[in-house]
């Protein structure tokens, strides 16, 4: 019963080998050697960049050989032996220069100024004259006396009023004397501002120059027109008040140029 039963099996193992078809060990010669001849050939062309790599390793050395032979020969031995400080191009204590990416195509020179440099419309001077200065002295000569104004209202106000108690009266009133004291100076300080530039502006244009004789001139004729309803007196008063503000301020602004250092710009 065993025996028939194993013949069974292996009629059942030889018939299904049978219906597969030829397995991988029954390939045909042909195939077997189209991919010994691939091989082969892969194994060939390995060979030969290996013995290339060589022979290129091989002249490398022959030549870092040689040029280190000609860095030791007697001739550049001094050079070598010399002992001195080692200097860093890419140092910026040496170059006065950040280094730069060698991938720049920037000529380092270029890169270093030796004093500022503006671009400039053509036929522009490198400092502000009297008229671009007169739009800022204007409106910093109000917004001055506005805030001084406003200060010494307050003042006004609480010394007025300290005999009343907190309430909205004096509330007001105190309002009252800071806007009315802000709006006085701040007309006052504009409409100086204003004359002093319009007389500076005119004198430059005049004279065609700019200094501070400018500056003085300026304040002496501002002085004596604002005061001119006071008569020759009050004229008098007010030269010389602008006369000796005007001074004062060219001196200040010349100080550092009498010390050797340059001079600050008039306004």
């Amino acid at each position: 019963m065993k025996r028939t039963s194993i013949l069974g099996l292996l009629l059942l193992l030889l018939r299904d080998q049978a219906a597969a078809g030829p397995g991988v060990g029954t390939l045909p010669r042909a195939v077997h050697g189209t991919a010994c001849q691939q091989n082969s050939a892969l194994h060939h062309r390995l060979d030969s960049v290996e013995k290339r790599v060589e022979e290129v390793v091989g002249q490398l050395e022959t030549e870092v050989s040689i040029l280190l032979d000609a860095i030791e020969a007697p001739e550049w031995r001094p050079l070598l032996e010399a002992e001195g400080p080692t200097i860093d191009i890419l140092d910026n204590k040496v170059t006065g220069m950040s280094p730069l990416s060698p991938y720049l195509n920037v000529d380092p020179r270029y890169l270093v100024q030796d004093g500022e440099e503006f671009i400039l419309p053509t036929g522009a001077n490198k400092t502000r004259g009297r008229f671009e200065l007169a739009f800022f002295t204007i409106g910093g000569c109000c917004i001055t006396g506005a805030a001084f104004g406003a200060v010494n209202g307050l003042r006004l106000g609480l010394t007025e009023t300290r005999d009343m108690p907190w309430s909205k009266p004096r509330n007001v009133q105190i309002l009252n004397l800071v806007t009315r004291q802000g709006a006085a100076w701040a007309n006052t300080l504009g409409s100086l501002a204003l004359l002093y530039s319009a007389f500076g502006v005119i004198i430059e244009k005049t004279r065609g120059a700019e200094d501070d004789l400018n500056t003085v001139a300026a304040g002496t004729l501002t002085g004596v027109l604002y005061k001119s309803t006071g008569g020759l007196r009050g004229m008098a008063r007010g030269g010389l008040m602008g006369l000796a503000l005007t001074g004062l301020y060219s001196l200040y602004n010349n100080w550092e140029h009498m010390r050797g250092s340059s001079p600050r710009q008039s306004l």
